[in-house]
C-alpha cells in the first residue's frame, strides 16, 4: 500500500494520454489529453535501474502486482541510457539506484534529463545510504 500511495502521489493521482494516435503513449503530469485513473497503472511504462539483480526483480514484481504491465529493467546507468535511447516512447517513471558501478544514478539522471522527453518524467532515487550528501545529490 505505501508504494502504491507514493506512486499515486508522484504521478499526481492520474496519468494523461498524450492524445497522439500514432504513439498511443501515456505520460505523467499535466499534459493535455484524456485523464486515465491511477488505478490503471498498466498504461504506464516503468524503467527499474539497479546493479543488484534481486533488487530489480523485487521492484519489478511489486510493480507488476500493482498492475504495471510495462516494466523494463537495466543493470546499470549505461544500460539504462542505451534502453532509453532505443525506445521511441518515453518511460512514465524511472526507479534509479543511486550507487552503481560504471555510471552512478545521479550522473545517469543528469544525462537522462538532457532528453526533452524526460524533462518532467519522475525519477525516483533508490538508495540504502540516507546520509546528507546522498540526499543533497538526489535533490539536485
Amino acid at each position: 500500500p505505501k508504494l502504491h500511495h507514493a506512486l499515486q502521489a508522484i504521478l499526481g493521482g492520474h496519468l494523461t494520454s498524450s492524445g497522439s494516435s500514432s504513439s498511443g503513449g501515456y505520460g505523467c503530469g499535466s499534459r493535455s489529453g484524456m485523464i486515465v485513473p491511477v488505478a490503471e497503472f498498466g498504461a504506464a511504462r516503468v524503467l527499474v535501474v539497479d546493479d543488484v539483480a534481486m533488487n530489480r526483480r523485487v521492484f519489478a514484481l511489486k510493480l507488476q502486482q500493482m498492475g504495471f504491465t510495462g516494466v523494463s529493467e537495466a543493470g546499470n546507468g549505461l544500460e539504462a541510457l542505451q534502453i532509453i535511447g532505443e525506445e521511441p516512447q518515453a518511460f512514465n517513471l524511472i526507479l534509479m539506484d543511486v550507487m552503481m558501478p560504471h555510471l552512478d544514478g545521479l550522473e545517469t539522471t543528469r544525462r537522462i534529463r538532457t532528453d526533452p522527453r524526460y524533462s518532467a518524467v519522475p525519477i525516483i532515487g533508490v538508495t540504502g545510504d540516507c546520509g546528507p550528501a546522498t540526499l543533497q545529490g538526489c535533490l539536485e
